[in-house]
């Protein structure tokens, strides 16, 4: 039985695959696309010339280059297109100590300032652990009462 890898253990193939995607994507848009291209193609004939020990007809080049064209799913536009959606969140931090361990409460709150989620943080030397406030603990009330204090 074949256990599937994390999430910890996926996110680094899955970030690299995003930023190629995007790189392609920002290459588009500037209008490099082509000069892209070239060098996949220089690439190619690096990497054909080290395996066969020559270097690939104009043919193969020729091919390789109209297969990168063909294979790219993304266009002048893409970039602008790509979000699934945009969110923005304002984040408030409140500092109860800063070392020696340090914690600290982190609000979340929409356009309206209505806290949305709270995470209560507790840092030591190396190590550090978040949990989520509950709407009911005096620590959410607690931070209510600064953010209003303080005009955030």
């Amino acid at each position: 039985m074949s256990k599937e890898k994390t999430c910890k253990e996926r996110i680094l193939e899955h970030y690299e695959s995003r930023n190629e995607a995007i790189k392609e994507m920002i290459v588009h848009s500037n209008g490099q696309f082509g000069e892209y291209v070239e060098e996949q193609v220089e690439r190619f004939v690096e990497e054909f010339t080290k395996t066969y020990n020559e270097e690939p007809s104009e043919e193969e080049v020729d091919k390789f280059r109209q297969q990168c064209y063909d294979s790219s799913e993304y266009n002048e536009l893409s970039l602008g297109e790509f979000p699934l959606g945009i969110t923005s969140t304002k984040m408030v931090r409140i500092e109860l100590s800063t070392g020696g361990p340090a914690d600290f409460i982190k609000v979340y709150m929409d356009d309206n300032n209505f806290i949305e989620n709270m995470t209560y943080h507790f840092q030591d030397w190396f190590d550090g652990a978040e949990m989520q406030v509950k709407e009911s603990d005096p620590m959410w009330e607690f931070a209510e009462y600064i953010i209003e204090g303080c005009g955030a």
